[in-house]
C-alpha cells in the first residue's frame, strides 16, 4: 500500500476509463456503461478542473456539501475513522457512530468526503429490450407472441 495520501494519488488518474455492468434479475438484462471517472475533492484543483467541463454551471463544492448532507449520520461518521489498516495510537479515541451535520468533527470527515463523478461514453443494452413467449402446439411447431416489458 503507497504512503501518503491515495485521494492524491487517485485524483491524478482524472479521466480513468470504467465500464459498469447492471443486472435485471427476474429478466436477466444486461446493462453495460463504459466511461471515463473523475473525482472531485476540494482540495484538489486539478480533480475540479477535471469535473468543471462536465457542467461548467454547476457549483461542485455546493453540490459536495448538499450530497454530504443527504447521507445518513452512520454513514457520514465513517469519514471520521483512520483508513483500514493504518495504525492508531494508544490514547485512540473510540470509533464514532454518529455524526450529525455541524458536529465538531465534520470538519475532519468532510476533507475526506469527495464526489465519484461518472461520464458515461458508451451505453450499451440500455432501450427496453424485446420480450416473446414461445408456446409449443398440438402440431409440434412453434407460436411466438411479443409481449409486454
Amino acid at each position: 500500500m503507497p504512503k501518503g495520501s491515495l485521494m492524491l494519488a487517485i485524483t491524478k488518474a482524472a479521466g480513468s476509463p470504467s465500464e459498469y455492468v447492471f443486472w435485471a434479475s427476474p429478466t436477466g438484462d444486461q446493462i453495460r456503461v463504459r466511461g471515463l471517472v473523475h473525482l472531485y475533492t476540494p482540495s484538489s484543483p486539478a480533480s475540479e478542473q477535471s469535473v468543471a467541463s462536465l457542467l461548467p454551471d454547476l457549483d461542485w463544492e455546493a453540490f459536495r456539501l448538499e450530497q454530504w448532507k443527504g447521507l445518513s449520520s452512520h454513514l457520514r461518521a465513517t469519514f471520521v475513522h483512520e483508513a483500514p489498516g493504518e495504525p492508531v495510537d494508544d490514547d485512540h479515541e473510540e470509533e464514532v457512530e454518529r455524526l450529525e451535520v455541524g458536529d465538531e468533527k465534520e470538519e475532519a470527515a468532510l476533507k475526506r468526503f469527495c464526489l465519484v463523478v461518472f461520464e458515461p461514453r458508451r451505453s450499451i443494452g440500455a432501450k427496453p429490450p424485446n420480450r416473446f413467449t414461445w408456446t409449443l402446439e398440438d402440431n409440434g411447431s412453434w407460436t411466438k407472441q411479443r409481449v409486454a416489458v
